[in-house]
This record gives structure tokens, sequence and C-alpha cells, in this order.
């Protein structure tokens, strides 16, 4: 039998079986499925009831599921059959959805069922139905992104009745993304465009329910996203316009363009203007340019067409990568909208030529230029008679042409129209006339005369004259046969001589004079154009060609007192030539015998030589560098043409031939013959011939040269400290060998041996050297009988230093001396070296400085102070020490002050009696020793018309001694609160003048009683400047005796004395000093600000 009907067999057999009390009514509910239920499921409920007919008999039941609306009958018994009293009756069981709105997943919720029972009652049960909670993952939690990356893909998996993906962040949705039924995947992009470099953002994920009531969410798991910060480019700079140049970009309404220079790739520029009085800021982000190759860019100055007049101050900074950049130096433009006026000066004419003057005047960004028209007739159009840039106070001179007749003067109607800087024009002038008429030049000439006879070059001279203009140019033309018998003509400038006005001169090339044949006749003919363009009637002269006399003299001669050579004797032969007419492409060939040799380079004697001229090849000019007098070196000139070089009418040349003797020269007379002819003269050749003595042979290649030096100091030359190796070598002649051989060196002033001399690695000799040799007690570089075979070579390296000098001058010449049984005659070699005395690189020798006394002065219109100029000598001493300082706009001499040296000053002598605000600050002459320095005290007074801001001053350092110069500036803040005057004395400073945001700024008012009374219970007070905030206020200490000072800030009323605005934004800083200050006793107050960020 089944269970169920078992039960009901002993539930209807009960009331026999027990008492009253144990036949109890109950009550059962079950549900399905009995774990967590997700949303929408089906949820089967089941009411079980027992009971006893006869004595207790159930009623009514019924089945209430509980949801977040109230509550619903899903099932309901009106009977005892209805409700199940049996098992083979149906009892009541329901079947609902857990549908979204009426439940939530994640919460729980009370099924209960209820019998009614004829005796017992109410009986009832419940059970819990939990939604279970929606699940999911997502398979990234960390994201990091360059710059560019505006997105990142978000995907996840989510389960247990989820329709949706949701991001969220700061508790707002960013991202809503549908679940794919299947697979339960959500994917989507969620927009990172707004975050920035180096910041990071917190997502949360949630699954989402959505339904036509709305949506349940569910947090799954949160995600982060980085953005990395990259490094902040270069500072940008500019590269144009020009600092406080002038503007009026409401003449074309056009922006101004600025060129900038930034690190390739940046991506946005911000751009940020303002009036410079603190007004209309404004700034721009600019991202529609073009980066050139070399990091240029332009862009325009948003907004700045409709600039009204004033200062305009723009800086900007750039971003790359999404970093930006520290701000660039600011820069002012200046605007002018006030045009200019114009006044005549005058107008006058010469022949064609007009020439106005005038002046404009404009107050603000001054005058630059003016425009010239002029017209013939009254109803004709205005010509352009071109654009004449004025001078510094506004004058102008301009001259144009116009078109004029040499019988009748023409009428020309004048105006004027000036510009200033920023473009503004002034009206047209008012029109004035001027008379014009036609003129011709004359010539006449006046040398040489008529049908003269030349050997040499003439100089053609003419006079010119011209009653009404000047001349633009005279020319002049010859007619010639030349050397080959053919009919020419050449075509030269005539130039005014300066030492004769009104005489015109040409002298032509001796190319182009050897060009005519000799003995024949010319012809020249003279051109003159005015400064109009109208000519003179052309003048002509005859003259004759001489023949000429090449080479009238030419001899080859020795030194005088040579007397006997020996082999490694050197010296030089001279060569001399003069000649009589003009020769062209000059040969000259001196070959030398066996036994000498040529010895460097052909020298020209200027001193010796006479008559060159210009404007042709010389022979100094084409001198060979080749020759050696041996085979094809014989040519003492090179050639580039056949017609050079070439010698002038009575010119006479000298040359210095370098010979020495050969070691294997052999005993007797040396002859050697020279021998000159010229190209288009082969008949003039002519040689000349000298004869020398031999005599027995020496120490060859002797030398001493030298090596390993070492520029201690970076100066370029040879000074104090610095060391080389003095390399001395010789050999033996060939066939001779030397005994007794002996080398003396004593060192100069100037020099001390730097270690012991050694024999080089690849000497013959290697023995014999002197250890005890030092230059001053010992000289001789060998000891004992030192013998040199035939052909070897000694060398000796001997290390010095250079010393200072005990002795005036500053040349040091070192000689060895060597001597031997086989030489008869002693043989020296030197060597001779300047020590460096100018020349130095000034960054290296010099050491300027400029400040104010006292330091970091604030100084107001009318104030006085000093500027210290000082100059240091770094290594060396300087010769003709210079300090330049000249006082820009703004500064003053002060008057009643002198230049003076400053105590601290190693030099108390040598200022300037002159100076007077520009030029040198010391006397001609000034001498600095190295390591010393002087300082230079320059009084100053600022002018009192000068404009709170900076004033930017240099000074430049020279000396004689070195190459180039040296500057420094300085830049000198003009304070901007008003200065009190009367008994007390306020002097305001700042200790920075160009800071960055978020830095800090100390102001500092000092205080003096300039009266001979005391002064009781002082009160300063003093602004916080714009875009600053106040960190605090101090009293300084000490305090002048007998006072007590506090502070306190408060806001400034809109309309406070000291600058107040409308919003009382402002913070007012208030000092009281009680007790007396008394005469000449001075302090100071001061407050710290912090430079608020953009």
């Amino acid at each position: 039998m089944p269970q169920r009907r078992w039960l009901a067999l002993m539930l209807s057999i009960a009331p026999m079986l027990w008492t009253p009390a144990a036949h109890a009514a109950s009550v059962s509910l079950g549900k399905y499925p009995t774990s967590d239920i997700r949303i929408n499921d089906t949820i089967t409920a089941e009411l079980s009831t027992g009971d006893d007919s006869s004595y207790d008999p159930v009623r009514e039941c019924e089945i209430v599921a509980h949801h977040n609306n109230g509550n619903d009958r899903v099932a309901y018994g009106g009977s005892r059959d209805q409700c199940g009293h049996d098992v083979g009756v149906a009892r009541p069981w329901a079947s609902f959805k857990a549908t979204p709105g009426k439940y939530q997943p994640g919460k729980s919720y009370k099924l209960q069922g209820w019998a009614k029972f004829a005796s017992s009652g109410f009986l009832k049960d419940e059970v819990t139905i939990r939604i279970k909670p929606m699940s999911g993952m997502i398979t990234q939690s960390a994201y990091t992104v360059n710059y560019g990356t505006n997105s990142i893909t978000v995907r996840g998996r989510f389960h247990d009745g989820a329709t949706h993906m949701g991001v969220f962040r700061g508790g707002k949705e960013v991202g809503r993304f549908a679940i794919s039924p299947g697979s339960g995947e959500a994917i989507g992009d969620i927009d990172v465009t707004a975050l920035k470099p180096g910041e990071k953002w917190t997502l949360g994920v949630n699954a989402a329910l959505v339904y036509s009531g709305g949506v349940y969410w569910q947090h799954i798991q949160d995600l982060t996203v980085t953005r990395i910060k990259h490094p902040a480019p270069p500072t940008p700079t500019w590269i144009s316009p020009a600092d406080n140049g002038w503007y009026n970009p409401r003449i074309d309404s056009e922006n101004i363009q600025i060129t900038a220079n930034a690190v390739a790739g940046i991506q946005r520029i911000y751009m940020v203007q303002r009036r410079k009085d603190g007004t209309d800021w404004s700034s721009h982000d600019i991202t529609d340019f073009t980066q050139e190759a070399n990091g240029n860019v332009t862009v325009p100055i948003y907004g700045s067409f409709i600039w009204h007049e004033g200062d305009y101050e723009v800086w900007f900074k750039v971003s790359r990568l999404g970093t930006d950049s520290e701000p660039s130096a600011s820069r002012t433009f200046r605007v002018d909208t006030t045009p200019p006026t114009f006044d005549w000066r005058g107008l006058s004419a010469a022949a064609r030529t007009i020439t106005a003057t005038g002046k404009v005047t404009d107050a603000l960004s001054g005058p630059s230029w003016a425009r010239v028209q002029y017209k013939r007739d009254t109803g004709s159009t205005w010509s352009d008679g071109g654009r004449a840039y004025v001078d510094g106070d506004g004058n102008f001179s301009h001259s144009f042409k116009v078109s004029g007749n040499a019988n009748r003067p023409y009428r020309y109607d004048v105006r004027v129209r000036g510009f200033d800087k920023a473009g503004n024009p002034s009206a047209w002038s008012e029109t004035r006339q001027i008379e014009v008429q036609r003129s011709y030049p004359v010539a006449q000439w006046i040398a040489p005369e008529e049908n003269s006879t030349h050997l040499g070059m003439p100089t053609y001279r003419v006079k010119i004259t011209d009653e009404k203009t000047s001349i633009k140019s005279a020319r002049i033309t010859v007619y010639y046969t030349d050397r080959y018998g053919r009919e020419t003509s050449g075509t030269n400038n005539l130039t005014e001589d300066s030492a004769h006005p009104g005489e015109w001169i040409f002298t032509p090339r001796l190319s182009d004079f050897n060009r005519i044949k000799d003995g024949s006749a010319f012809r020249a003919e003279i051109e003159v154009i005015n400064a109009d363009g109208d000519k003179a009637k052309k003048i002509t002269r005859s003259f004759n060609k001489g023949v000429s006399r090449p080479f009238d003299e030419f001899t080859l001669t020795a030194p005088a007192g040579l007397g006997s050579i020996k082999p490694g004797d050197a010296f030089e032969l001279s060569l001399r030539i003069k000649n009589l007419g003009t020769a062209e492409g000059v040969r000259i060939q001196v070959p030398l015998p066996a036994g000498l040799q040529g010895n460097g380079q052909i020298r020209f004697d200027a001193d010796q030589s006479s008559g060159a001229g210009s404007g042709y090849w010389r022979i100094q000019d084409r001198l060979s560098s080749s020759w050696d007098g041996k085979d094809r070196g014989i040519n003492l000139t090179s050639t580039r043409w056949d017609e050079t070089p070439s010698m002038n009418h009575n010119e006479v040349v000298v040359l210095k031939l370098p010979v020495k003797v050969s070691d294997d020269a052999s005993d007797g007379p040396l002859s050697v013959t020279a021998t000159i002819w010229h190209l288009h003269g082969q008949d003039d050749r002519k040689t000349a011939t000298v004869t020398l003595n031999g005599k027995m042979g020496q120490l060859s290649d002797f030398s001493l040269a030298r090596r390993n030096v070492r520029d201690n100091d970076a100066s370029g030359g040879f000074t104090t400290g610095d060391t080389f190796v003095y390399r001395l070598q010789g050999s033996a002649p060939a066939h001779t060998k030397l005994d007794n051989l002996a080398l003396a060196y004593a060192l100069p002033n100037g020099l001390q041996p730097n270690g012991q001399p050694v024999f080089a690695a690849h000497s013959d000799l290697k023995a014999g050297l002197n250890a005890a040799w030092d230059g001053a007690n010992q000289s001789q570089l060998l000891q004992g009988e030192v013998s040199l075979p035939a052909g070897q070579t000694v060398i000796v390296d001997i290390p010095v230093k250079i010393v200072a000098r005990t002795q005036p001058g500053n040349d040091i010449a070192s000689t060895v001396t060597a001597t031997a049984s086989q030489i008869a005659t002693a043989q020296s070699v030197s060597d001779t070296f300047t020590l460096q005395t100018s020349g130095f690189l000034a960054p290296a020798a010099l050491s300027t400085t400029l400040t104010t006394v006292p330091d970091n002065a604030s100084p107001h219109p009318g104030d006085t102070l000093h500027y210290r100029v000082g100059l240091e000598a770094r290594r060396w001493a300087l010769d003709g020490a210079q300090l330049d300082f000249v006082l820009p706009a703004g500064l003053a001499k002060d008057p009643s002050r002198a230049l003076a040296f400053a105590p601290e000053s190693h030099v108390q002598q040598g200022l300037s009696t002159t100076w007077s605000g520009r030029g040198h600050l010391l006397a001609d002459g000034v001498s600095l020793p190295a390591g010393q320095r002087l300082i230079v005290l320059v009084p100053i007074q600022v002018r009192e018309n000068v404009k709170p801001g900076l004033i930017h001053s240099q000074a430049t350092a020279r000396a004689a001694n070195v190459r180039g110069t040296q500057v420094v500036e300085h830049l000198l803040p003009i304070a901007d609160v008003p200065r009190v005057d009367g008994p007390l004395r306020l002097e305001h400073s700042v200790d920075h003048q160009r800071v960055k945001p978020g830095a800090m700024l100390t102001y500092v008012t000092r205080y003096t009683n300039r009266s001979d009374q005391p002064l009781t219970d002082l009160e300063l007070y003093h602004l916080v400047p714009p875009h600053t905030s106040l960190v605090r206020a101090d009293c300084d200490t000490p305090l002048p005796p007998g006072l007590m000072c506090s502070s306190t800030a408060t806001r400034a009323a809109a309309n406070d004395a000291d600058g107040g605005n409308g919003s009382g934004g402002k913070t007012r800083i208030h000092w009281l000093l009680k007790g007396k200050l008394r005469p000449g006793d001075s302090g100071s107050v001061s407050f710290i600000v912090r430079v608020d960020e953009r």
C-alpha cells in the first residue's frame, strides 16, 4: 500500500484508537525548486493538510506568495475535498513565475499556506523563497592606455537572470551593453577621452536585469584604467615677431601671426593673451596647425584683430602625448590705433630730381616712413614717388625722378602721407608745387696730353660738370691695335678723384695696356651720364704707345761678406730685376748646381722693391711654391695664363732665393746662373751669374725643434706653466767621423729643466749624456770623449718648462752650439718663440658682472642707486682693459655723483672723466694683473617719466690683448607701488622678476626717516598683487630702537586709495609701527605670496 494511502487509512481509524487530544489537525507547505530560484523561474507550491472528518474536519485552505508589491493568492480551497484531506483527493497547489518587478535577484520572500479546521481553527505553514543574485565576471580588471587612446573594451560573462552589463564611474552609468542569451557574454567600449595623463579611474562593472518596470543592478567587479604620463616636452621658444613690436590689426582686420619653435610632434598649443594692465584675459587651445621639419609652427593670436590701443602680453605652451610643456617667455605686442601727423619741411628740385622733406609725428608707436605721390597735371592721376624711411625724430628727405624738358620747365604737384610703426597712415598732406627742367653734363679732357707717348700705363683724367644735378656714371672706351694687328676696344668706368672733386680718373690694368701694340697709336672716348640719365657730348683724344725695353737691369748676388761656404750653410741669393716699359708672361729660371739645394720658399723683398701697380698679376703674386733648383723645380714663377705674371714700367722686383750647402758639396767654387725672358719677347732673354767659394762639410740636418707641446692653460700660445721637449738632432758627414763631439745648451731666461735629457729611441748615439746638465751651471749635454761615426745621427730630447721671466721681453731664444775636432768653426742651431701676451679668448680671460647697489633694488622714478660693474682677469694679465656701459632709456647718470672704484677693487685709478651715460667707464691704458678684479660704481638716477616695468641694461668688457668681448645683462624692476615722498622714504623690492605658477615671492618695503625730527606711530599699507595669494606678513627684525610692530590683513575696499577693485577681492596688509622712528633710522616690513595656478 502506498505510504500516502496508508497514512490516510491510519487517520481514518484514529478516533477509535486515540483520545481526542491525539487527533490534531496539521498543515504542511512545500515548494519546487527546493534550492535558490533564479529570476523568471516557475515556482510550484503545494499545501498538505491533515484532519479528522468527524472531529476536526478542514473547511478552507489557501497559499499566498509575498513579493515586492504585496502578495498574491496563488491557490485556494473552499472545502474538505479541495483542501486535500485525503491522499486520494487533490490538495491545493500553485504554479507561478518569479517575474521581475515582483521579485528581485538576491532577495528572499515568504510563501505562506493556511487551512481552517472545524475545531482547531486556523493553522499555517510558511517557507522562504530566495531569488538567486545575478553573477558574472570580467576578463580584464586593469587597463593601461597611452595618449590618443580614447576607449577601452570591457568583456564579461553573466548569469542568473542578468540581461545587460552596466559600467559605472563615480556613481554615474557610463555604459550599458546587452548580454548574449546563449553565451551570457557582453562586450562594450567605454569612452576614456577625459582620462588625463597620469590619472587613474576606477570603474564598477554591474550585472543588470532590465525589465519593463525598471532595472535591477548587481555589482560584480571593479576595474581600473590608468593613462600613461609622458615626459613634458621642452619649453617652446619664440621665432617671430620680435618683442615690443607695434601693431594695429584693426587696419586689415587680420589676426596677428606668430611663429614659435617646439620639439617635433606637438599636438596642441595653449596660448594666453591679456592686456598688460591685467585685463582682457583670454586663452585658446589650438590644434589646427602644421609643424615644419625644423620645428617651427605659425599660428594666429585669435581675437587680436579686435585689440584696442594699449600693450598686450602673450605666452604659450605646447602639448605632446598629452603632457604640457612649461610656458614660453612672454612677449609684448603694442597696439596703436591713432594715426600720425605729417608736416612739410621743404620741396626742391635739381634738374629732373625732386626732393621732398618733412616730418612724421606720432606720440605712441613713433614715426616709421612716408609715402610720396606726384602728378604733372592737376587733373591727372597721382603717381608713386616712392617710400621714405624717417630718422629717429621723424624727419625724412626723399628724392625721385620725373620727366623734364631742357627748353622749358614742367610744374608738378606733390603730396605726402606719413605712417607710424603700427602701420597707421596719416591724412594726405596739403599739395605743394615744384618746377623741374632737364640738364645735361659737360666733360673736358685734363690728361694725358693729346698725342703723348707712353711706355707705362697712363692715367686718364677728365673734368665733368653739371649745373643742376650730380653725375651718375662716366665711362671710357679705348680703341687700339693689338699685338697681333687686330683692331679692338675696351670699355671701363671712371671714378671721381676724392682729392680733386669734379675730376674723374681711370688707370687701365697692365694686361689691358700690354695688349696695345708697341709703337702704335690709340685713342680714348669719354661718355658721361648724369643722375637723371641724361648724357653729355662724347669727347675723344689720341695717344701713342712707346717701344718697351724689358729687364733693363738683371743681377744675381750673394749676401755681403758671405765668404767661404761649407756643408749645412744656409743663406739667400738676391735676384734684382728692373723693367723699362711693360712686360707680360715673365719667365725666370734658376737651376742650382750639385752641392746646393733649395732651402724653402722664395721670398719677395718688399723693402727693396718698388713701382708695382695694381690690377694685374705681379711677379710677387705668382712665385712658385715648388722651386728647389733641381730638375723640374727650376722655375721661380708659376703661371695661370700665358700673360701672367707681368711687370710695369719702371718697376723693380727683388727676390730672395733660400739655398743650403749639401752634405756632399765638394771643395771649390759653385756657380749659379739665372735666366729671364717674357712670353712676347723671346729676343729679350737675359742671364745673371754668381760664384760661391766652397769649404768642407760639418754636421748635417742640424736642428732644434719643439715637440710634445702641452698648452696647460688652453691659451692657444706659449704661457707660464706650459711644457714641451726640445729635440736636438744632427748627423755626421757621410764620409767623416766627428771626434770629441760637444753639444752646449745654456737655458735662456724663461725656461727651466723639466726632467733629464735622454737619447731618442732611434738615435745612433746611445751613450755619453751629462747627468749633471741643468742648463745653467752645467751647459754641456755630453761628457767625456764622444765620437759620432760617419753617417750616423745623434738625437737628444730635452724636456723644458716655461717659467716667469726675470728680464724684460717676451721672446725666448734657445741656442745649441756643436763643436768637434773635424769641424773648422762651431755650428749653432737656434729656436725662438714668443710668450703669448694677447689673443686670449674672452670667455677664458674675462669674468664680468653687473649688479645693483643695493642688491635686488626696485627703485621708483626719480630714485638714485649704483650699478656695480666688475671685471676680473681670470688667468692672464689684461692690457688696455675697458668696460663699456650705455644707459638704456629710463635711466640717466646721477649728476650729483661721479664714477668711483669700489673699496674692494684692486684697481683704484683709471676712471673715465667724460662718461655721461654712454661709452667707456675706464680711461685708456688700464692694466689688470692676473687674478685681480676692478669694480666700478656707476651712479644712476631713474628718470621721472619712466613707467613701471623692467629696464634692460648691459655692459661690455674687453681688453687689448683679448679676442672678442664679454657681455653681461641686468633687468632692473621699476616699482609699481607709489612712493611716498616727504620725511618718510619707502623703497620697495621683490626677490624674483620671473616666476612660475606655484612659486613664492617675497616683497620688502624699507622705510627711512629722512627728516631731522622723529616720526611717531607710523602706519604702512600694501595691496597683495593680482594673481597671487598671501602666505604671511612679517615685521622684519631687528626693529629700529623705540618701535613696536604688528601686522593685519583684511579685504580692501573697492575705493581703497592703494588700488581696490569693484568686487573687493584684493587683500590689504596693514603694519602699525608704535613709537618713534628717530631721524636717519630705518627698518623694513615684508610679506610672502604664492603665484596662483592658471
